[in-house]
């Protein structure tokens, strides 16, 4: 795979887990939040960005969230 296939694929996996994170922010599922393990003062930010601004957090550049993966 080509590194401007993989920055591709790993902007369209930040981009939904930036929207996914939104719309439980907005949805006050506080407990599962914290279960991804975002601090209270995390989720309030999270839940005040418009979705310009959650889009354009999922376009940065820099390395901002460690996303891990149970397969269990």
């Amino acid at each position: 795979m080509n590194l401007r296939i993989a920055m591709q694929l790993h902007n369209e996996l930040l981009t939904t887990m930036v929207m996914y994170i939104g719309r439980l922010a907005a949805a006050g599922q506080l407990p599962l939040l914290r279960q991804i393990g975002l601090s209270p003062p995390q989720i309030e930010r999270i839940g005040r960005l418009s979705l310009a601004e959650m889009n354009e957090l999922s376009t940065f550049g820099s390395h901002f969230m460690d996303i891990k993966v149970d397969a269990g």
